[in-house]
């Protein structure tokens, strides 16, 4: 695969990390990265992130913890944000997408509920 690999930590990975070379594999290891990508400022994490303001400066939040959960108290919160990407393979076909694509998955995710 070509590109530079992330991986962003979620709440499960304490254990397995500590017992790999992740430098072998990833640029960086962190709870969230932000980066631009096509102009645009995203923030990366496991989880979402309620307190996540930066939609109002055009910014989005790509997380992936929840999957296609829908029945978690801030899943309206998440349905009403279109900057707020769920990554989680459920929503893209269990394949790589590109950011465009990733918008449209979650577009129509967003819409069925």
């Amino acid at each position: 695969m070509k590109g530079t690999k992330h991986l962003i930590r979620g709440n499960h990975d304490h254990d397995w990390l500590k017992k790999l070379d992740v430098s072998k594999y990833f640029e960086s290891v962190d709870n969230l990265k932000e980066i631009k990508l096509d102009g645009n400022s995203i923030t990366l994490c496991h989880y979402p992130m309620m307190s996540w303001n930066k939609s109002r400066y055009g910014a989005y939040l790509i997380y992936g913890h929840i999957h296609n959960d829908t029945s978690a108290w801030f899943w309206p919160l998440i349905k009403q944000n279109e900057f707020m990407l769920n990554a989680g393979v459920d929503i893209n076909w269990f394949s790589p997408v590109t950011f465009e694509e990733l918008k449209r998955n979650n577009d129509s995710f967003k819409a069925r509920f």
